[in-house]
C-alpha cells in the first residue's frame, strides 16, 4: 500500500496553517473526467496548470530523489488529459527503473502561478539558526532548478543585517520572505527546503512545495584573496585535507567537542610513545570548514625517543583495553561524556594501528556535526574482535552512535537556543550568553567556502557544489546535451555545458561532473552531494582542450584539472 506523499501532506499542512499555496488536486490515480472538469471550473478555464510528481519516496530527510521523477511545464486546461497521462506513464517507468515497480505513481495537479521572481528557501542556513538562505532567479523558479540563480542569505528577524543581501530592486521581498521563513520554522520540526514564487497579482509569496533538507546548506560564494587578506588565518600551512573531508563542515560546538576529545586522548597517546603535545593542527573556519596543518599533525603523532620500544610493550594491553571498552558498551544507556571520551580515545589508537584499507568507509552524512541527527545502526558489541582492523570498525560505530545521542538531545534544545555557537564546556554548563553574539560575528564570513582557499594560479572561475574529493578518471565530453542519447560511462569524469536532468539517475555511477552552468540547488548538484560525487562549475577556458578518453586528475579544493601522470 502506498503512503500519502509527504510533498502533498506538507503543502496541505502549510495551507491549513494559513500560508498561501496554489490550488492543488492530489491524484492517487488518473482522474475521472468529471473530477478534472470540476477542478478546472473551480480555478477557471483560462488558468494554466502544472502536473507535479508526488511519489511518497520522493523526498525524505536522508535521501532525495528530486529530479528523478517527471513533472510538466505549464499547460492549458485543454492539454491536461494528455499531460496527466504522460506524467503517469513517465513516473511509472521511473519507479520500475528504481526497482520500486510495486509502487504506483502519485501526482499533484496545481494551478500554475505566473511569476517572474521565484526560488528556493533553506531554513535554517546550515547551523546558523537565525538566518536562512535563498537561491532565486528573475526568470522564474524553473531557472533556479536549472542552475541559473543567484544566492542570498538573510536574517530571520527584521532589523538584523543580512550576510548576503538581495539586490536593491528586490528588497521589497525581504519582509515577505522573513515572514515565510518564520512560519515554516514554527510549522515544521525539520530543516526546510521550500520552493516559492512571488505572485505579482496579489503581491504575495506563494509556497509551491516543502521538503526536508537532505544536507546542511552552507557557503554560497568562493573565498577570494581579498577576503582572506582581510581575515587572515593564524600562522600555519593550512590546507583542506582528507581529515577535513571526513569531518565535513562543523559548527563551533561540534568543533569544540572534537578538540576536547583529542585533548582527553593525549595522555593515552603519550603512554604509547607519541608526542601528542598540543591539539593545534586543526583550524576552524566561519563556514564550518576544518583546515589542517599537516606538519603540526605529524608532530602530534610523532614517536618520541624510545616511543617505538614503549609502544611494542604496551600495545597488547591497549588492544585488551579496547576489547573491554567495546564489550562493556551499553548502547541503550543515556549519553555520557566520559563514555564518549573513552570510546574516542581507544578509537584514535586503533586508527593508528589499523590498516589504511579499513578506513575507506562511507560514513553517514554530517556524522560529526551535532546539529544534524544521523541514521546510525546500534553497534553489536558481543563480537570476537582480535585484530586492530576489526576493533577500529566497531569502535567507529560506537563513537558515531554515542555522538548521535547528543544530536537527539540537541535537536530539541536547539529549537529555542543558538547552541551550535557555544563551546562544549559552555554547553554542558548551559552558559550560553555569548552564543548569539558569536553567531552574528561569524555569519558575514560564513557565506564564503573556506575549503576553497585561493591558490596562487587560481582564478575565480571555479565553484565546487559537492564534495572536495581528489579523482582520477577518464574524461567523457558532451558538447550538446540535448542531442546526447546514450548512457554516461561508469566512473568517468563527465564534461558538459550543463548537466541534463535526464542523466540524474546515473550520477552515483560517475567519478565526477564538470559543467559550465549549474547551481547549488540544481537537481544534479543535490544528488551529487548525496552520492559524494564532485560537481564543479567552471568557465569554458578552464576545460578548453579536454577530450574524451583523456586520463585526468581532478582536485576541486586546489581548483585543478590536469592530465594524470
Amino acid at each position: 500500500m502506498n503512503a500519502v506523499s509527504t510533498k502533498y501532506a506538507y503543502l496541505a499542512q502549510a495551507q491549513a496553517a494559513g500560508l498561501r499555496v496554489p490550488q492543488t488536486l492530489y491524484l492517487e490515480q488518473l482522474p475521472q473526467a468529471a473530477t478534472l472538469a470540476q477542478f478546472i471550473q473551480q480555478v477557471g478555464e483560462d488558468s494554466l496548470f502544472i502536473v507535479r510528481s508526488a511519489t511518497a519516496l520522493e523526498d525524505t530527510q536522508h535521501q532525495s530523489l528530486a529530479g528523478h521523477f517527471w513533472s510538466s511545464p505549464a499547460v492549458t486546461a485543454q492539454a491536461l488529459d494528455k499531460t496527466l497521462a504522460q506524467a503517469w506513464q513517465e513516473n511509472q517507468q521511473i519507479l520500475q527503473q528504481l526497482g520500486r515497480a510495486e509502487r504506483q505513481p502519485r501526482l499533484m495537479l496545481q494551478v500554475y502561478i505566473q511569476h517572474a521572481v521565484g526560488g528556493v528557501l533553506f531554513s535554517p542556513w546550515g547551523f546558523f539558526s537565525d538566518y536562512f538562505q535563498l537561491d532565486y532567479a528573475e526568470m522564474g523558479v524553473k531557472a533556479v532548478v536549472e542552475g541559473q540563480s543567484q544566492p542570498a542569505v538573510l536574517a530571520l528577524n527584521a532589523g538584523e543585517s543580512a550576510p548576503l543581501a538581495l539586490p536593491p530592486h528586490l528588497l521589497y521581498l525581504e519582509a515577505l520572505l522573513q515572514q515565510l521563513a518564520q512560519q515554516l520554522r514554527s510549522l515544521f520540526a525539520f530543516a526546510v527546503d521550500a520552493e516559492w514564487v512571488f505572485d505579482p497579482q496579489v503581491q504575495q509569496i506563494v509556497l509551491l512545495q516543502v521538503r526536508p533538507q537532505t544536507s546542511l546548506s552552507g557557503a554560497v560564494q568562493t573565498l577570494t584573496p581579498n577576503i582572506l587578506k582581510q581575515h587572515a588565518l593564524p600562522a600555519g600551512e593550512w590546507a583542506y585535507t582528507a581529515l577535513s573531508e571526513s569531518l565535513g563542515k562543523l559548527s563551533p560546538l561540534s568543533f569544540s567537542l572534537l578538540q576536547q576529545l583529542y585533548a582527553d586522548s593525549r595522555a593515552s597517546l603519550q603512554a604509547l610513545g607519541y608526542a601528542a603535545q598540543q591539539v593545534d593542527f586543526m583550524q576552524h573556519c566561519a563556514d564550518g570548514t576544518v583546515l589542517v596543518d599537516t606538519a603540526k599533525e605529524r608532530q602530534f603523532y610523532q614517536l618520541k625517543g624510545f616511543g617505538g620500544f614503549w609502544q611494542g610493550l604496551r600495545l597488547p594491553k591497549s588492544k585488551q583495553h579496547a576489547q573491554q571498552v567495546i564489550s562493556s558498551y551499553v548502547a541503550t544507556a543515556p549519553f555520557d561524556y566520559a563514555q564518549l571520551s573513552r570510546l574516542f580515545n581507544v578509537w584514535l589508537i586503533s586508527n593508528l594501528q589499523a590498516s589504511a584499507a579499513n578506513r575507506a568507509v562511507v560514513q553517514p552524512l554530517h556524522i560529526y556535526e551535532l546539529t544534524w541527527v544521523s541514521v546510525v545502526p546500534e553497534p553489536i558489541t558481543n563480537l570476537k574482535l582480535d585484530t586492530w582492523d576489526a576493533l577500529n570498525g566497531q569502535l567507529r560505530q560506537c563513537v558515531w552512535f554515542e555522538l548521535n545521542k547528543v544530536k537527539q538531545t540537541l535537536a530539541i534544545q536547539a529549537l529555542s537556543q543558538p547552541l551550535a555557537f557555544a563551546t562544549w564546556v559552555d554547553y554542558q554548563t548551559q552558559h550560553l550568553c555569548q552564543a548569539q553574539h558569536y553567531q552574528r560575528q561569524l555569519a558575514s564570513l560564513a557565506i564564503y567556502d573556506w575549503a576553497m582557499l585561493p591558490q596562487a594560479q587560481a582564478s575565480n572561475a571555479w565553484q565546487n557544489l559537492s564534495v572536495n574529493k581528489t579523482i582520477r578518471g577518464q574524461a567523457f565530453v558532451i558538447t550538446q546535451p540535448t542531442q546526447f542519447k546514450g548512457a554516461l560511462p561508469t566512473q568517468s569524469i563527465v564534461f558538459a555545458p550543463y548537466f541534463d536532468p535526464r542523466w540524474v539517475a546515473q550520477i552515483p555511477t560517475l567519478a565526477a561532473i564538470v559543467v559550465q552552468q549549474g547551481g547549488r540547488l540544481s537537481h544534479a548538484a543535490l544528488v551529487a552531494r548525496e552520492a559524494a560525487v564532485p560537481f564543479c562549475v567552471v568557465k569554458a577556458e578552464v576545460v578548453a582542450g579536454i577530450k574524451t578518453g583523456m586520463l585526468l586528475y581532478l582536485n576541486p579544493s586546489q581548483q585543478l584539472i590536469k592530465q594524470s601522470d
